[in-house]
């Protein structure tokens, strides 16, 4: 549990920030609840956000892209972007010393994932792993960090740590009856589009005997592809940025509120910002109460 653990946080392993990613996770996989699937997939959480918007009033606009900071409303901005998509959305508009901090901002490993419907069940070789949403496929502590650190080299690894999740052994509305789904990435050198659809089921493979048999559609994703998908994926780095002892307190710059930028009513909420990358929500829940406290607006206790 642990050495995959420490392989989320797409830093060098060992080292601090991996340590402090894999300890959060592997406490948080430990507590009662465990990690969290969301009934009906991600997207679920997204309505859900949006409807308590337009439940108190508020408005959305969709399937649109933003060029620039002067497309939206001037009152208040939480850009919930990459660093360097803020400074592009920014441009001129942004102090100098300022924009070249946020491009500067370095970036991590890609990942190359596919998502694959299954006929039935992965056919795990060891039973316990039936009902686990989530499992690490990397071997040894050794063997997890040998790989991670080639693709810190730019490298492909012969045999990467994968991240598997089966999400419909808990969730059955994933997939029609009797049939699964599952996702699986690894980690890959920023801005490839080498497929790996071979390599990440033969490694399945290996761990569940017969995979291959109940395929009924793979699709993969490049670390190019997750870019063009969401340019906020700079190079395919689905963590905002690079994770380092330094980036994780100066990021995107060592301030007191670094949600905070040098341009009246503009934050910056999103993984690029601290506490980084994560499922946590923390870094846009921070940016949003340093606005509501910077405007004067009286915080709920609950949310304080």
């Amino acid at each position: 549990m642990l050495s995959g653990a420490l392989a989320h946080g797409l830093s060098r392993v060992p080292s601090f920030p991996a340590a402090a990613a894999g300890l959060v996770l592997a406490a948080a996989a430990h507590g009662p609840a465990g990690w969290p699937v969301p009934l009906g997939g991600a997207q679920v959480l997204t309505d859900t956000l949006m409807s308590d918007v337009v439940a108190h009033g508020g408005s959305l606009v969709t399937g649109r892209w933003i060029e620039s900071l002067d497309e939206v409303p001037d009152d208040l901005v939480v850009a919930d972007t990459s660093a360097a998509a803020l400074a592009r959305l920014g441009g001129r508009a942004l102090p100098a010393r300022y924009r070249r901090k946020l491009e500067r901002t370095r970036y991590g490993a890609g990942i190359s994932k596919i998502d694959v419907a299954l006929s039935g069940p992965v056919p795990w070789s060891d039973p316990m792993l039936a009902k686990a949403p989530t499992v690490h496929v990397g071997g040894t502590f050794a063997h997890v960090a040998g790989a991670e650190a080639e693709v810190a080299k730019g490298r492909f690894p012969a045999e990467p740590f994968v991240l598997a999740v089966q999400p419909s052994v808990v969730d059955p509305s994933r997939a029609p009856e009797g049939e699964h789904v599952l996702w699986a990435y690894c980690h890959s050198p920023a801005g490839n589009d080498r497929d790996q659809t071979e390599l990440l089921l033969d490694i399945l493979e290996a761990h569940a005997p017969g995979l291959r048999e109940r395929v009924l559609h793979v699709q993969h994703t490049s670390a190019a592809a997750s870019e063009e998908y969401n340019p906020n994926y700079v190079g395919g780095d689905i963590a905002s940025g690079a994770l380092g002892l330094t980036t994780m307190i100066a990021r995107p710059i060592l301030a007191t509120a670094p949600w905070r930028t040098p341009v009246k009513n503009l934050y910056l909420g999103s993984g690029s910002s601290v506490p980084g990358p994560g499922v946590h929500g923390m870094s846009g829940y921070l940016a949003a109460l340093t606005a509501l406290v910077d405007h004067g607006i009286p915080v709920p206790e609950e949310f304080r």
